[in-house]
Order: C-alpha cells, then sequence, then structure tokens
C-alpha cells in the first residue's frame, strides 16, 4: 500500500524530522488560550517546512499517514474545542493515533484555526484511507472507494465529476486542478501500482513548474513496508528511510535530515536549523509573529505560549458577496491604504470563485488589521459551471485567470477606505 504525494510550493525549503514519543505539547497560541494539548503517544517522521511541530505530512511508528493540500475556501466548523493549527493538527494526529479510524472517532475534539485553508488525506496499514475537506463551516468525509483514492486542491467531487466527463478525452499537458486528477485517475486505470518508482513515475507526468510555482519534492509513503522513498527539484537521486530502524523512545534526540541533499542523515536538531526554517518561511508568509517566542516554543513545546503580538495584529475576516446574477465568477483583492497612491499595486489575499448562489461566504483566516481598499468585480458571462481554466494559484498577488485564460493586473481600485481592526463581517453587493 502507497501514499504518494507531489509538494508544489513556492518555496521549496525544508528538513525531514524524527519526532520522538512521551512529548508533552501545547499547540502554539495562535489564538487565545484554549489551546490543545497533549502527550506524543507515537514517533514520527514528518516533513516540515515552517519548523518543528508544524507538519506538511508524515507518517508514526504505527503506519498512520497523515498530508495535507491547499485547498481555497475552506471553512472550518467552530465547535468551541481547544485550538490548533492545520499543521500542528497533523502532528497531533500522529502523535495520538494508529488508525484512520481512530482519528475519525476523536474528529470533532479539537477547533482547526488555520494559518493556510488546507484539506487532509489520512491513510493507515489496513488499506483504510479519506480526505478531510472543510466546506461551509462544515467537516467533509470522502472514504475510498476501490483500490485507489486522489486527490489534488480542488473539491473531491468536483474532481470526481469532471473526471467522469473527461476521461476519454484526459488534457495532458494542463496543469489545472481537475485536469491533474484526470491524469493520474487515468493512469491507474490502467493497472495497479505496486512500487514506489511506478507511483513516481505517474506523478511526475502531473509535476509543476512555473517560474515561481514547482512541484519541489516527491515523497512515497509505503505503508506495507514502513518506509519512505523521496526526492527533491535538486536532488533527483531517490532515498530511502526505513522506520524500523529508527529510535523513537522518550529519550532518544529529535533529529533531522535535509530535504534537498544527495544523502539521507539524521543529525540533531539545533536551534539554528529550527531557526532558519521559521525565517526562510516568513518571508513569504504575510504574517506578524513573535519570532523568538515561536522559536523557543518549537524547541520545547511543553509550555503554554500565547502569541500576543500576532493577536493584536491579526483577525479573521468574514465576506459576504451578495449578486443578483448568481453566475460566472466573482474576483477580489485587498490592498493596504498606505499603498493607496499606487493605482495598480500588487495587493494580499486575493480570491476568486463561481458564483452559483445570490449569497457566498468566504473567511480569510489571520487577515492583517490595518486600513485597506478593497477590489471586486463580477464576470456574470461565465457559464457559472467549474471549468479548470479557472485556477488558484497561492502566489499570485493580482486577480487570477479568467475564462479565457488570461492574467494581468488587477482593475484600478476605487477610493473607499476600509478600517479593519477586529473581528468582523463584511457584506459585498454586486448590482
Amino acid at each position: 500500500m502507497l501514499l504518494v504525494k507531489n509538494f508544489d510550493w513556492k518555496a521549496g525549503h525544508g528538513y525531514i524530522f524524527k519526532n520522538k514519543k512521551g512529548q508533552k505539547k501545547y499547540a502554539y497560541g495562535f489564538y487565545g488560550t484554549n489551546q490543545a494539548q497533549w502527550v506524543s503517544q507515537y514517533g514520527s517522521v514528518t516533513f516540515n517546512q515552517f519548523g518543528k511541530e508544524f507538519p506538511i505530512g508524515g507518517i508514526n511508528e504505527a503506519g498512520l499517514v497523515v498530508e495535507q493540500l491547499y485547498k481555497a475556501y475552506s471553512i472550518y466548523p467552530s465547535n468551541g474545542q481547544p485550538s490548533i493549527s492545520e499543521s500542528e493538527w497533523i502532528q497531533f494526529q500522529l502523535d495520538s493515533y494508529a488508525t484512520a479510524s481512530e482519528v475519525l472517532t476523536h474528529l470533532h475534539e479539537l477547533t482547526i484555526h488555520p494559518i493556510e485553508t488546507v484539506q487532509f488525506f489520512i491513510a493507515d496499514q489496513s488499506g483504510n484511507a479519506f480526505v478531510l475537506e472543510y466546506k461551509e463551516g462544515k467537516t467533509i468525509i470522502h472514504p475510498i472507494e476501490g483500490t485507489d483514492q486522489v486527490i489534488t486542491n480542488a473539491p473531491y467531487n468536483e474532481c470526481q465529476k469532471y473526471y467522469e466527463n473527461h476521461k476519454n478525452n484526459v488534457d495532458k499537458n494542463s496543469r489545472g486542478d481537475l485536469d491533474r486528477y484526470s491524469q493520474i485517475k487515468s493512469q491507474l486505470s490502467k493497472g495497479r501500482v505496486n512500487k514506489a518508482d511506478e507511483a513516481f513515475e505517474i506523478l511526475r507526468n502531473s509535476e509543476e513548474n512555473q517560474e515561481h510555482y514547482k512541484t519541489y519534492w516527491t515523497i512515497a509513503y509505503n505503508l506495507s513496508e514502513m518506509s519512505i522513498s523521496y526526492y527533491s527539484i535538486s536532488h533527483k537521486n531517490i532515498k530511502e528511510i526505513c522506520l524500523n530502524d529508527l529510535n523513537f523512545e522518550s529519550d532518544s534526540d529529535i533529529e533531522v535530515s535535509p530535504i534537498n541533499s544527495p544523502t539521507f542523515q539524521f543529525k540533531p536538531l539545533t536551534e539554528t536549523i529550527n531557526g532558519n526554517l521559521i525565517q526562510q518561511s516568513l518571508k513569504m508568509m504575510q504574517l506578524s509573529l513573535d519570532v523568538d517566542l515561536l522559536a523557543e516554543h518549537l524547541m520545547d513545546p511543553s509550555q503554554q505560549h500565547i502569541d500576543q503580538i500576532y493577536q493584536n495584529k491579526h483577525f479573521d475576516l468574514v465576506l459576504r458577496f451578495k449578486t443578483n446574477k448568481p453566475s460566472g465568477v466573482v474576483s477580489y483583492i485587498f490592498r493596504n491604504e498606505k499603498e493607496q497612491a499606487k493605482a495598480r499595486s500588487i495587493g494580499l489575499r486575493p480570491g476568486q470563485f463561481i458564483v452559483d448562489k445570490k449569497e457566498t461566504i468566504q473567511v480569510i483566516y489571520g487577515m492583517p488589521k490595518g486600513e485597506f481598499a478593497l477590489a471586486c468585480f463580477q464576470d456574470p458571462d461565465f457559464d457559472g459551471k467549474l471549468d479548470n481554466r479557472l485556477a488558484i494559484n497561492p502566489n499570485s498577488y493580482g486577480f487570477l485567470r479568467t475564462q479565457k485564460g488570461n492574467s494581468g493586473p488587477p482593475p484600478l481600485y476605487v477610493d473607499t477606505r476600509i478600517t479593519l481592526n477586529q473581528s468582523t463581517d463584511i457584506t459585498i453587493k454586486i448590482k
């Protein structure tokens, strides 16, 4: 049994972490004091870009794999349970449970408060697997059916519908979310994949290779053999990790190995390595954090830490888009008021969505406080159906692709100032 993933993103730095069991942990205090806390029951190997305790994905010594994929427009349920970020949620599952069924049983015991909106892919040694998607404040579970399951960055059901309609005419050159899904499903339909190199070949055919958005590494978790095979964009030779050879006991060291290296070799984690990961990631994220506090927490998560800087400078923004024409596509983007004089200056937190009802709610988690202008327009001539030419790229600062496949700067901003300094709702009415 294999779970294989392309990591497509705007940066490729990162380390492989060996996480030990028996460690007391708190979630980092991005939001309030009601943080998740636990003791790790299982050791794990994870792929991390932001620092220790913030994995992109990984496998534990019981054979549970948890991976994430970026997914725009995810809205997570608010159930009043202890909060945790989306990456720490992965580490919590790997620390706490041996099977996918256990994850499902305890699914509603935490509140995910994300930094980036994602969906999860979970599998275990028994062959049980499912995708977790978050839509309009609800958790949607998609269990595996048949011998394989695939997910890209688009909604799971939309991927399946698109594939059924296009499986006889798959666009092999497209890198849209729906076409990549169809490419992989089509290749899997030709026969069973039993080896990591066979799976790697399938994912190579759907790699991203844009200037600022690439497939930086590819991972194959072999759940049957309890091993990991991987390679990176800078070092194509395949490295292997055997979990049965690792010491996860509580008196062992937490160890790391760079992902982008010609060889794999664990060495003890240092404050310098962890700090460098944090600094590299903050360069590409528009966040204000207590960097020293975060670095201290990730080296020793057994203490409760509250990031007052983040709490004072960020909030959750709810956007309600209303239109009398529920068709086409809506695009929006914010620009900081300090850049108001530059009519076409780059903005932040862009969004674009299909309009299929008169009111659509979007949530921007961790919106920075300040004065902003908001540009928004609706293209009602779009056919109102999810089209693969509509794509979200989290590295874009302007409006994204339109129906015709063109991209360019956003339209001029209206001379309107919106002061945002606390959690609030904004209603945008489009005539």
